[in-house]
Order: C-alpha cells, then structure tokens, then sequence
C-alpha cells in the first residue's frame, strides 16, 4: 500500500538527526554547529546542512514506500538496484519541504537502511509488543509496512531459488534417465559385424529426446505457474493476518486509551467533590464561628 502523504510524528527514534556518512565539504553548512541533539533541531533545518531532520527522514520513507527501489532484484546488479535508488533520490529532492540541497541514490539507501535497522531494534523491545496507542505513530506504522515487504520479498526470493534449484535437479535428473536409456537401446539394437548404427535410428532418437525433454520443460513451467499463484495466494493471506493484528493491537490500545481517560475523569470528579465538600465545610465553620462570634458581642 502506498501513501502518498506526508505523515507527522513526535516519535524521536526516527527522526532523530544522524551524520551523513556519505558527507561531501559542499555540503557543511555555517549553521551546523547550531543543529543537533538527542531531540533534533529546533527549527527548520537550513540549506547546506549535513543532519536529517525529521520531516526529511520521513519524507525519504513516503517516496521510498511509494517507489520501492529496495525490492528490485538483485540479479540485475548493483547498477540496477543503484539506478532505481538515483529514481528516488531525484523524486526526493522534489518533494516540497525537503531541506537538503543534495541527495544520491547511495545516500537515500544509506539513510533509509539506518532507518530500517532501527526500527528492527525496535520491534524487539517490550516497548513495541505492549506500546499504547501514542506509542503507534504514523511512522512506526510506516516502518511496520516497509519492514513486512522486505522481509516477504526475501522470503520470495529464498523459495524461488530453492524451487529452482528442485526443478534443475528433477530436470538433470529425467535428461540422465532418457540418456540412459537411449544408450541402452542403442546397444541393444542388433547389427551386423562392422555396421554402425542407422543415422534414421539415432535422428530418431535425439527427436525422442528432445520431444520428451519439451514435455518435462512444459510440466515445469505449469508447476512454476501453480507455485507462484500458491505462494501469491499464501503472502496475501498473511498479509491480511498481519493487517488484522496490527488492527486489533490498535482496537486494543484505544480501548486502554479510553480506559485510562475514564479512569482519570473519574478521579478528577471525585477529587471536585471532595474539594466542594471540604469548601462547604469550611463555609459553614465559618458561618458558626461568625454566630457565636455575634453573639458574644452583644450587650447584655
């Protein structure tokens, strides 16, 4: 699913400002000695800067979900994989809001990889299984999102490599078989002292080879076929699953949200009533001492 919007997040983990490893003089500003921090800057981040601000991080996310360079194949070469990245990087620098003069597609990779990487730390902790909902910000959902594609597109990968590797096998496996007995049919063919074998014969028999060699080849691409929509079918399904948890994790965190939000109007309507009480107490003291107080004044 793509998002072409622009998300906002007070979450730190993300936007919290790195160096650019990949940092040229030309891209060092006066300025930067004024930016940084644990809680990135505290305004806009100038042009010419070195840091990631928050709305660049998240900017660099948007596109990169929307394009999904990091799940071209491989095969193709780090030309490839580098080309769709350089897409991206120029798509970036287009984006309204993006404050770094500057990108490649190498520092786009480098940035979204840290940015990955550490949102796998925190998928780890406990903070992230029992999180409420303010802990679920729009770029924790985001990551969530991209971390599912990586994780299934290699998975994809994995098996079609394997399955490739079976058919490979099955395929060396039944051309040795037909070899096999081609050569033993030829030596069983009966000829006279000095003759060769006809040239009909084994035209014959390479036009047989080649014939059921077409067959296996046709079985295995249906096979590939019914494996790909298999696989499609059981990826859209934990997809779905995933969607469905993510949603009652969601469902669950609001209800303790709205738990706690009663909890605490109660508790501040109780603490009210015992302050009114307490005033009218207090009213009424005063009330009595003013009587007795009159009282005592007046003439006998």
């Amino acid at each position: 699913m793509t998002d072409n919007r622009l998300i906002s997040s007070d979450d730190d983990r993300y936007h919290r400002p790195d160096h650019d490893e990949d940092s040229d003089s030309d891209h060092t500003s006066s300025n930067e000695s004024s930016v940084g921090g644990d809680d990135g800057p505290s305004q806009a981040t100038p042009k010419g800067t070195k840091w990631w601000s928050a709305e660049d991080d998240l900017i660099l996310l948007i596109q990169a979900n929307n394009e999904r360079p990091f799940l071209v194949d491989k095969s193709r070469g780090a030309g490839g994989l580098m080309a769709a990245w350089e897409k991206t990087a120029a798509s970036i620098l287009q984006v309204p809001g993006f404050s770094r003069p500057e990108l490649s597609g190498k520092k786009a990779s480098t940035r979204f990889g840290k940015l990955l990487a550490k949102h796998r730390k925190f998928q780890k902790t406990s903070k992230y299984s029992s999180g409420t909902s303010e802990d679920e910000t729009d770029s924790t959902k985001l990551l969530d999102e991209i971390v599912s594609l990586v994780d299934d597109h290699a998975v994809k990968k994995t098996k079609e490599l394997e399955s490739k590797k079976a058919v490979k096998s099955k395929q060396d496996d039944a051309a040795r078989y037909i070899r096999d007995q081609a050569m033993q049919r030829c030596s069983k063919k009966p000829t006279t002292e000095g003759e060769s074998p006809s040239p009909t014969g084994k035209k014959k028999l390479i036009n047989d080879f080649q014939t059921q060699d077409m067959a296996l080849e046709q079985e295995r691409i249906e096979f590939e076929k019914a494996k790909l929509k298999i696989e499609a079918e059981q990826r859209e399904k934990d997809r779905a699953e995933r969607e469905k948890d993510r949603a009652d994790r969601a469902k669950e965190r609001e209800e303790e949200r709205e738990e706690r939000a009663r909890i605490r109007e109660e508790e501040r309507q109780e603490r009210a009533a015992i302050r009114d009480n307490e005033r009218k107490r207090t009213e009424a003291l005063m009330a009595l001492i003013q009587a007795v107080l009159a009282q005592a004044h007046k003439p006998n």
